[in-house]
């Protein structure tokens, strides 16, 4: 459920990211990302939600195996995420 929640802030968080302006096609990095700089990437449009969990996933991936700080990953995390935004917006227009 805590999962659900949080793919549901996700979501409204990139309805309000890009509410009105256009999303660059380059992709986030998130490699020196502070918190303040999520939060302008997402409400300026730099990128999505999916975008800034994507990236975080892949660095995830590149590095876990080396330095096994990552004890488990939601693998239905980018699914979760997808089945609220289709919610969410099925809500919106209907």
């Amino acid at each position: 459920m805590k999962s659900f929640f949080l793919a549901l802030a996700s979501v409204t968080l990139h309805q309000l990211a890009v509410n009105g302006s256009t999303i660059k096609s380059e992709p986030f990095d998130g490699r020196e990302a502070t918190i303040d700089g999520v939060h302008n990437a997402l409400f300026s449009g730099i990128a999505s939600c999916h975008d800034v969990v994507s990236s975080f996933i892949s660095r995830i991936e590149a590095f876990n195996p080396t330095i096994n700080s990552i004890i488990s990953l939601n693998p239905d995390a980018l699914s979760l995420y997808t089945f609220c935004f289709v919610m969410l917006n099925s809500f919106e227009s209907g």
